[in-house]
């Protein structure tokens, strides 16, 4: 498809896998993939190019359900009019594309959601994030939504694999006020939410 027409993807519950020639469609807005099969390994590749690298109009990217594999985050979602992202029961591993296991940092970095600026929804849900890490090293970094000002809501959870402090994590984002971050191991304090005027609901179970 050319640059100019492509503008909604939405397909569900088939064996379909991820068209590969999506990226830089700078028409395609919408794209979503619901209980899907034979979609793994391909979003993100193992030397961490991005399937929809370049979409600078694409504002919705739904994989509720379906099996991405255990790949990475890419280095960075560089969508700037992102603002949905559903990356729930996708058995996703997340930390930094290309770099190996071993060499992870965080299953976040700050430059993961760096770029997509329009973030408002943040959904992911997985057993493997931070799968193979080294120990201390499943955590998300406190800059991690440090350009997202428009977060409205965030969902994460790790099934208990994701520790660390998230005390500082949400100081940037005024817009903020549903935090579903429930069965993750995060230790300190929690957030005081004195930059989040706006937050309605909290769960850290």
């Amino acid at each position: 498809s050319s640059n100019g027409t492509i503008s909604t993807i939405n397909y569900s519950v088939t064996a379909v896998a991820i068209p590969t020639n999506l990226g830089g469609k700078s028409n395609l807005t919408n794209f979503t993939s619901n209980y899907n099969r034979g979609s793994a390994n391909q979003l993100v590749d193992g030397s961490g190019n991005y399937l929809f690298a370049g979409c600078g109009s694409l504002g919705s990217l739904n994989f509720y359900s379906t099996n991405l594999g255990a790949i990475n985050f890419p280095s960075t979602f560089n969508n700037a009019s992102l603002s949905y992202l559903d990356l729930r029961y996708t058995s996703i591993k997340g930390g930094r594309g290309g770099v190996s296991d071993g060499s992870q940092t965080h299953v976040i970095h700050p430059e993961t959601f760096r770029d997509a600026v329009e973030l408002s929804y943040i959904l992911i849900d997985s057993k493997n994030l931070g799968s193979g890490f080294p120990s201390g090293k499943n955590i998300i970094h406190p800059d991690a939504f440090l350009f997202n000002t428009k977060l409205y809501y965030i969902w994460y959870r790790s099934y208990g694999r994701t520790t660390g402090d998230i005390s500082q994590l949400f100081n940037a984002n005024p817009a903020l006020t549903y935090i579903w971050m429930q069965s993750n191991a995060f230790s300190g304090t929690i957030p005081n939410f004195t930059s989040n005027p706006s937050i309605y609901y909290v769960n850290l179970q």
